[in-house]
């Protein structure tokens, strides 16, 4: 079932009907509807038109769900020299959180976009081995770029594994990772280990320890 609210504000001197988005003289329309759906869902719907030489028109409309732990935003809008749309997604559940953000924007003959990624969960290894997971990445107009992860695990006391990555923005762009992955032993086997390795994929270093 879906809840419908609708609202119109039109203003002027004889009050006449206007046709969107045309505006004649110093009228002024705005209109403005909201449906309401199960699960906290909305979706909102603007239009204005006013007598401004700069903004003779707007219009706009977003859909969203705002729950306690998880949610989305869609939305898009529209004026005279500029237009763009933007996703929003989130979820704070425990082991599962993350933020998702994707954007676009063309002003005039520019186009601008943002592409943000953060997350944070756990997981398991193949080997068996519980491992917690985080990271973030984020992308500006498709040329600035910076990101970095990380994978930790540990079962104590016997072994540590541990991995990260790192992206760099212009003008080093590179990934940069670091391996660590390392045994302690215990009672019924002493024997200790540890590997380590730093790498990076554009300047092609590569170093690393390996030991008992």
């Amino acid at each position: 079932m879906c809840s419908k609210y609708t609202t119109t504000i039109h203003t002027s001197p004889s009050c006449p009907k206007v046709d969107m988005p045309q505006v004649k003289t110093k009228e002024m329309y705005f209109k403005s509807r909201v449906d309401m759906y199960p699960e906290l869902r909305r979706v909102v719907t603007i239009q204005a038109a006013t007598p401004l030489e700069k903004l003779p028109y707007l219009k706009g409309d977003t859909d969203f769900v705002f729950g306690p732990k998880t949610g989305y935003l869609l939305c898009n809008y529209a004026l005279p020299n500029m237009k763009g749309d933007g996703d929003l997604k989130w979820s704070f559940l425990l082991g599962d959180l993350y933020i998702k953000a994707i954007g676009q924007q063309l002003v005039e003959t520019i186009q601008k976009s943002v592409d943000l990624d953060i997350y944070f969960g756990n997981n398991t290894d193949p080997d068996g081995l519980p491992k917690t997971n985080a990271g973030f990445r984020m992308d500006l107009d498709r040329i600035w770029q910076i990101g970095a992860n990380a994978s930790f695990g540990i079962v104590m006391p016997k072994r540590v594994k541990l991995i990260i990555n790192a992206i760099l923005p212009k003008p080093n762009v590179d990934v940069h990772t670091l391996y660590v992955d390392g045994t302690v032993g215990d009672a019924n086997n002493p024997a200790q280990s540890m590997q380590a390795l730093y790498r990076t994929d554009v300047t092609k270093i590569r170093a690393g320890v390996k030991g008992q």
